[in-house]
């Protein structure tokens, strides 16, 4: 690699100033070695020394330097005010342009907010039946009683696939997409979405009213068979009931033949339990 040959007027300079240079001990104590000034400015000396290149103030000179280089402190005052200006009008242009830039690397994802804020966010029954079955809790091998919570997923999977809950996912989602009509203003649509969902919540109440009398009935059915199993048997009180279980009990405790006689009927122990 060829060394950087310099200009002949430079070397000279540098040559000169390394003739010129000496040390220099400021008032505050700071001695800074082999000062050559480069520049003198109305407030202070530009100079360079073994550790760099510094801005000296006037005030900062000793006695001696200050008489080789005097200074008029009102033009100083004058040449900061100036220069403190400059530098803040220069931070205040870069400020802007850095804030300019910023705006042009937000502009895209500005506009995609802007443009999702006037967009609704509409969802439909299936996505509702979907979110929901994607939520139920899914258990892990380590979990107690892992095999219930495992059917219970898949028994409530199976129920809302198979249209149990079709009415509800429909209201889910004509509320979201009421509240989704309503945030970009359009209200009339809100309006038809608002009556949909009076027409659907009243085949709701209708249909839990009908399961409720399904299974009013199904109760009532399940008692009058225990009723009349009970009557087949020759039972048809409570009393009946409690003496017959009771010799029962009994006869199964000592080990005899299961069979009692109560109020002159007479039970098998098969008869009672199948």
């Amino acid at each position: 690699m060829h060394p950087i040959k310099l200009p002949i007027t430079l070397t000279c300079l540098f040559f000169v100033l390394s003739l010129n240079a000496e040390d220099l001990t400021l008032l505050n104590g700071k001695m800074l070695k082999g000062v050559q000034v480069t520049k003198v400015e109305p407030d202070g000396l530009r100079v360079m020394h073994q550790d760099g290149l510094s801005k000296i103030p006037f005030e900062s000179l000793p006695p001696e330097w200050k008489a080789r280089y005097p200074f008029d402190i009102n033009k100083a005052e004058a040449y900061r005010k100036d220069t403190a200006a400059e530098q803040q009008s220069i931070r205040a242009k870069m400020k802007e342009e850095k804030e300019k830039l910023r705006e042009m690397e937000l502009a895209p994802m500005k506009k995609a907010k802007e443009e999702a804020a006037r967009t609704p966010r509409l969802t439909d029954a299936s996505s509702i039946k979907s979110y929901w079955i994607r939520s139920l809790p899914q258990p892990v091998s380590l979990d107690r009683d892992y095999s219930r919570k495992l059917k219970f997923a898949a028994y409530m999977t199976q129920q809302i696939q198979s249209g149990i809950y079709d009415l509800d996912a429909e209201t889910t989602a004509l509320e979201w997409n009421f509240r989704e009509y309503t945030r970009i203003g359009e209200l009339e649509r809100a309006k038809l979405l608002s009556d949909q969902l009076i027409g659907i919540k009243q085949q709701i109440s209708e249909r839990n009213r009908l399961r409720q009398e399904v299974e009013l009935k199904e109760r009532e059915f399940a008692l009058k068979q225990q009723e009349l199993g009970l009557q087949a048997m020759g039972i048809s009180t409570m009393q009946d009931v409690s003496t017959a279980l009771n010799r029962i009990a009994f006869q199964m405790l000592i080990g005899n033949v299961i069979s009692a006689d109560a109020n002159g009927m007479t039970l098998q122990y098969w008869e009672i339990t199948r």
